[in-house]
């Protein structure tokens, strides 16, 4: 395996596949599209119901903003890779616009089993060198090693448009942040409240920034080792248009959306993948009187890594189901789960291999009337597979609908 090690110290960078000029070009392209769109625009009125739709809009009008929550999975190793986001399958009104601001922030502790023993056997904290991991040994021949130490910061703006009553636009532009972050500390202490295993947590400092990849397999790879948090910078910028499928009458919305999300982060930094990534998923939802179901069927196509070589292109399956119920006009709570197959099978690391499962507890609460919006406060939790996945989520956002 080649052993050249890529540092946030490190001064020498690899050319990118996707020229650093087009990447920013890209990124300056969808970011000046959003702003012009919404400057652009006239101010926020009250939309004018079109005939046959006056009482469904006096019912919206001051209630919470429907749809499941637009949260995503943080993982720092996979945050670059595309991912569909859990939508409603029903429209806005024709010419209507609609914003929402998103921001997320998750703590990651994962490793290998073996750096796991490392870490435990320790009798006090001390930052792990490259040399004491370049040291440790897989227990299963082939298989590679991997930890990932740090927090996860994203803001994400999204700007939809709808066309006609059965096809809209939407740009997502995400602004990334790792670092050690603040929240070991309070992860920690409550573990240790509640009897929980801190995984080998209390064997480095708190709030540090480590990343560490040594790929497995018989093609092994170039190793990965990050111990500098890089600065804040722009996630890929993604587009996508949704159709819908079925008629506007029908108390099941169907609808198919398609994604392209552009290589516009830098891949240096894990905030993109380098590549350019797509999928398609079809969404349904159903509008029980105060309630509403959503599912979301999902493919992604994963272009691969320009950071490290041995992740290949994949087609992945994505997969959500949520609830949401309407306890008053004003509020509003919302359970979700998502499914995602991994991108990085090809590091023949097993953690990293499994598929990814979580869970979003949200509630949600109208501002008012006159397009004031609505905000909302979610939790996400990892379940079934620990491994590859964050293991504390939260999530503030507002949207805002007008005509």
């Amino acid at each position: 395996m080649d052993r050249a090690v890529r540092s946030a110290r490190d001064r020498e960078r690899p050319e990118p596949r996707w020229p650093a000029p087009r990447r920013l070009v890209c990124g300056l392209a969808a970011t000046l599209a959003v702003v012009v769109g919404v400057v652009a625009l006239p101010a926020p009125a009250p939309a004018q119901p079109e005939v046959g739709e006056d009482e469904q809009a006096a019912e919206r009008e001051g209630s919470v903003e429907p749809g499941p929550i637009r949260v995503r999975d943080q993982f720092i190793l996979g945050v670059a890779y595309l991912q569909l986001d859990p939508e409603s399958a029903d429209l806005l009104p024709s010419g209507s616009w609609q914003i929402d601001v998103i921001q997320s922030a998750t703590n990651n502790w994962v490793q290998s089993e073996e750096i796991e023993d490392l870490l435990e056997g320790r009798e006090q904290r001390q930052p792990l060198t490259l040399e004491e991991l370049q040291a440790v040994e897989p227990v299963r021949e082939s298989s590679g090693l991997y930890l990932a130490d740090g927090e996860a910061y994203r803001l994400s703006v999204k700007v939809r448009h709808s066309l006609t009553d059965w096809m809209q636009l939407a740009v997502t532009l995400p602004v990334m942040k790792f670092s050690g972050g603040f929240g070991d500390t309070p992860i920690q202490e409550m573990h240790e409240l509640l009897g929980i295993d801190q995984g080998g947590r209390e064997g480095v400092p708190r709030n540090e920034y480590t990343i560490y990849i040594r790929p497995g397999g018989p093609g092994g790879g170039t190793e990965l080792y990050v111990d500098e948090a890089p600065s804040a910078g722009l996630g890929d910028v993604s587009s996508s248009l949704k159709v819908r499928l079925s008629p506007r009458a029908a108390r099941w919305a169907v609808a198919l959306e398609g994604v392209v999300e552009f290589p516009t982060g830098d891949a240096r930094k894990l905030y993109g993948s380098g590549e350019l990534d797509f999928g398609g998923q079809l969404l349904a939802t159903l509008d029980a009187e105060r309630s509403c179901f959503h599912l979301g069927l999902g493919v992604v196509r994963t272009g691969g890594s320009e950071l490290l070589a041995a992740v290949s292109p994949r087609t992945v399956l994505n997969l959500f189901a949520g609830y949401e119920r309407a306890v008053s006009e004003r509020w509003a709570w919302v359970a979700q789960t998502t499914f995602s197959e991994s991108p990085l099978a090809d590091l023949a690391i097993r953690a990293l291999s499994e598929d990814q499962f979580l869970i979003d507890l949200a509630i949600k609460r109208s501002l008012g009337g006159d397009g004031r919006g609505t905000v909302f406060l979610a939790f996400s939790e990892n379940f079934r597979n620990f491994g590859n996945s964050p293991d504390l989520g939260l999530h503030l956002g507002f949207s805002r609908t007008w005509r």
